[in-house]
């Protein structure tokens, strides 16, 4: 079986002082979700990409799952903490 991570960007810098946010409620049983190749969880942390660069509107890069995948969300899936 081949490795995940021949198939996703991986972040490999640290997490420790990046934003952190929670998945919000329902967003991981959404069909488009389920059927991603790494889905979101609900109520899982993910973290702010530090390099927003090229995103524009209402989405956001973040890092999230066991592997650290680097995506791009709407910003509305997710709850930013303070």
């Amino acid at each position: 079986m081949e490795n995940i991570t021949n198939y996703i960007k991986v972040y490999e810098g640290s997490l420790d002082n990046l934003k952190k946010a929670e998945v919000k409620k329902g967003v991981g049983d959404l069909a488009w979700n389920l059927h991603s190749f790494v889905p979101l969880q609900n109520g899982e942390t993910i973290y702010i990409h530090p390099d927003q660069e090229g995103i524009e509107g209402n989405y956001v890069r973040v890092i999230h799952s066991e592997w650290n995948c680097i995506s791009v969300f709407a910003q509305s899936y997710f709850q930013l903490e303070v």
